[in-house]
């Protein structure tokens, strides 16, 4: 999302908020065709991570390749491997330079409530060109550990 001012026939409405879904046409206006599946989290359940027994709680937002929609289970399941072949089994389903990037990114603005802090406020989404998954983030509103009710002090 960013910021826009809004003018009208040269009438100035202000400053709004545009925000861009993540949906079929944002995944294929980044990521080109054929389009992959993009998985999110169940709105009503929060700190889902990346375990097998949690795959009941991702919804499929497009219905890309794979069309049965195995690139889900696949990546949980490796991610769930043994330990000590941890980076190397996740190199093989995540764009791991990416999700490290937003890894140090989340950290840096202390985003209590994203992927990394919480499990939180993400999507995924699975690229037919390499069959690794990208993090999307979502929901960047606590930043700098700041909460809902919490303020931001000018002192």
């Amino acid at each position: 999302c960013n910021s826009a001012r809004v003018i009208v026939n040269g009438e100035t409405w202000g400053i709004y908020t545009n925000v861009e879904t993540l949906d079929d046409e944002f995944v294929e206006s980044r990521f080109g065709k054929p389009i992959g599946n993009l998985w999110d989290t169940s709105n009503d359940k929060y700190h889902v991570d990346l375990v097998p027994e949690n795959q009941r709680y991702f919804e499929r937002e497009t219905m890309g390749v794979p069309a049965d929609g195995g690139d889900l289970s696949k990546l949980l399941q490796t991610l769930a491997g043994p330990e000590n072949r941890f980076m190397e089994d996740a190199a093989k389903v995540l764009e791991l330079d990416e999700w490290l990037l937003v890894a140090g990114v989340q950290a840096m603005l202390a985003d209590w409530d994203g992927f990394y802090g919480a499990t939180n406020n993400y999507e995924i989404y699975s690229k037919p060109s390499t069959g690794r998954f990208v993090l999307l983030p979502w929901g960047q509103d606590q930043t700098f550990g700041k909460r809902d009710e919490e303020t931001v002090s000018s002192d």
